[in-house]
């Protein structure tokens, strides 16, 4: 069994208070976790080095009160650090919601998907960038949702400012046919697009679908944006 000296003992105490002081005073100096009650993530070491970015991925919960655009359910979010700043992405969904179309009584669903990117260190800021897409009005079966396992930050041109992915399935048919699909990065303020339709395969017929088209960024843009966009494609086209 060890035995502590008095003088030990006290040391020991002290350090335990000091511990519980730090993490009590860090939560409540975190502006993206609003407090004590709710997780606490360890803040970025800024500037970064050249090229190096940091992301953690963050409960959906997290801090919600300080984004307060945010609008239906939080799928998934994520904070990263790179030469900007400390930033936080959002992505949600509404519900699927029916309404009335016309005096006959034809009825529509609709469904709305929102991603949003925002400076972790301000909170009640406007979102830097905002996705906003879904499916209006669809008398069928209606799909309209995110790949979560997309949304994720790269930086292939080692530049510092981080590269943004994130992608999405929509679609509104009664029969099965593919649905469309679009792949979206962002760096800084820079929107890149990658648009086209899933992979349908039935066996003894033909494929339908899993083609993609890049927009004049990705084409115009640094190689290994489109090679990392082709293989985003490849991976997720058939979920």
């Amino acid at each position: 069994m060890t035995v502590f000296t008095r003088e030990q003992a006290m040391l020991k105490q002290l350090m335990v208070f000091g511990m519980m002081l730090s993490f009590c005073c860090f939560a409540r100096a975190n502006p993206v976790c609003g407090g004590e009650n709710t997780p606490v993530i360890a803040p970025p070491r800024l500037p970064l080095e050249q090229g190096r970015i940091e992301a953690w991925d963050i409960s959906a919960e997290t801090c919600l009160q300080n984004f307060p655009s945010i609008k239906g359910r939080l799928v998934k979010a994520l904070r990263y650090a790179d030469a900007t700043g400390d930033n936080v992405i959002l992505l949600a969904e509404t519900g699927v919601r029916k309404q009335k179309l016309d005096q006959y009584g034809t009825t529509g669903l609709s469904k709305r998907l929102y991603a949003r990117r925002f400076r972790a260190d301000q909170a009640n800021a406007q979102p830097v960038w905002q996705i906003t897409d879904g499916v209006r009005d669809c008398e069928t079966s209606l799909t309209a949702a995110f790949i979560p396992e997309a949304l994720h930050v790269t930086d292939l041109d080692n530049n510092g400012v981080a590269e943004v992915w994130t992608g999405y399935q929509l679609a509104c048919h009664g029969d099965v046919s593919p649905a469309n699909m679009k792949i979206i990065m962002y760096e800084g303020g820079q929107k890149y697009a990658m648009r086209g339709t899933t992979l349908i395969r039935m066996p003894g017929e033909e494929s339908l679908g899993g083609t993609g088209k890049m927009d004049a960024a990705f084409i115009n843009g640094p190689a290994v944006f489109r090679d990392h966009a082709d293989r985003l494609w490849l991976e997720y086209r058939t979920r």
